[in-house]
């Protein structure tokens, strides 16, 4: 999913009066925006993590025995990656939606 389609289902959700909660927490590089809705399928929430592009990793070692081994992740200066989550709350807990299609159900 990309920037604008998300901005699009939350001015949706918000036009249905559906939004519970919205949460946007901001870390070095990574924002996460979490939304809590409530439409008529039932409770759901909405994760939308916006994050650099992992390139791999770099590692660096010795080849004598014993030596350490360190290992640092490489992530793109420029390119970023979005992920969309959603989960459904069923018996006090949060379960994860595998199935795209269920968007549509409250879209």
């Amino acid at each position: 999913m990309t920037e604008q389609r998300w901005q699009e289902l939350i001015e949706r959700l918000r036009a249905q009066k559906w939004i519970l909660e919205e949460d946007t927490v901001q870390n070095d590089q990574t924002t996460i925006q979490t939304v809590i809705a409530h439409p008529p399928s039932g409770r759901v929430q909405l994760v939308f993590t916006i994050k650099p592009k992992y390139l791999g990793t770099n590692t660096t070692f010795t080849r004598r025995a014993g030596a350490s081994v360190i290992v640092r992740p490489t992530y793109s200066a420029d390119e970023t990656v979005t992920v969309f989550e959603l989960y459904r709350w069923v018996n006090d807990d949060w379960q994860r939606i595998e199935d795209s299609a269920s968007l549509s159900a409250f879209t």
